[in-house]
């Protein structure tokens, strides 16, 4: 008898634990992000950004390959991102 209801203890606390670790489903909040309707001139973007920035639009350079805006030669802001602020920015 002394056995037998040590082994339904176990079994309870067994099942117990068992269930309480069930992993719990997150959900995770999707951002909305702003999907190109139409294509922002590099020439527009680096008014824009040059605007933001309190810069000259002749300090700031695009390059093509990396598709970087950047300033004095270092790397700031890629062109996607700077579209999405654009566009953001001027709904």
């Amino acid at each position: 008898m002394k056995k037998t209801t040590k082994i339904v203890s176990m079994a309870i606390l067994l099942g117990v634990a068992l269930t309480s670790c069930s992993k719990e489903e997150t959900i995770i909040p999707q951002t909305k992000k702003v999907t190109p309707d139409y294509e922002v001139s590099i020439k527009d973007l680096k008014a824009y950004y040059a605007n933001r920035i309190n810069v000259k639009i002749t300090d700031l350079s695009y390059n093509e390959e990396t598709q970087q805006f950047s300033l004095w030669g270092v790397d700031q802001v890629s062109r996607e991102k700077l579209t999405e602020f654009y566009k953001f920015n001027n709904q």
